[in-house]
């Protein structure tokens, strides 16, 4: 999703000449979307993960089309004035909808885990020994 999200903003950069941070509000939401659709709603994960995948989509391309599309003729002044009211919004619109409380992070994989460390400690010791 990072990745994604830094897509975007390079995207835009080229488009309006703008770096617009407000692209990573879209994906924080949806991220709170999720939450509330497991914990709240009981949906599965990889349906609240799938839907939150969309509306961040969703988010997203509508900020881009209005910083493409609306104000790709005006200045860099009004472009940057723009994405930083896109994100004081949407950073607005997350808290209000999702308020302040803390939030529950299922773990996607439970029973995955690597042990990177000790088979390297112990190569590393079959090496000494040798």
């Amino acid at each position: 999703i990072y990745g994604l999200v830094g897509v975007c903003i390079v995207l835009l950069y080229r488009m309006a000449a703008v770096v617009n941070f407000s692209q990573t509000f879209g994906p924080a939401f949806a991220v709170f979307a999720m939450t509330d659709l497991v914990d709240i709603h009981g949906l599965g994960m990889w349906t609240s993960i799938v839907l939150a995948i969309i509306i961040g989509t969703a988010i997203s391309a509508l900020q881009g089309y209005a910083m493409a599309r609306l104000f790709r003729e005006s200045n860099v002044l009004v472009r940057s004035t723009v994405s930083m009211a896109m994100a004081i919004s949407l950073f607005a619109i997350t808290v209000r909808v999702f308020h302040d409380t803390n939030r529950f992070f299922p773990a996607l994989f439970n029973s995955l885990s690597v042990k990177i460390v000790d088979h390297l400690l112990r190569r590393f010791a079959e090496q000494v020994a040798s």
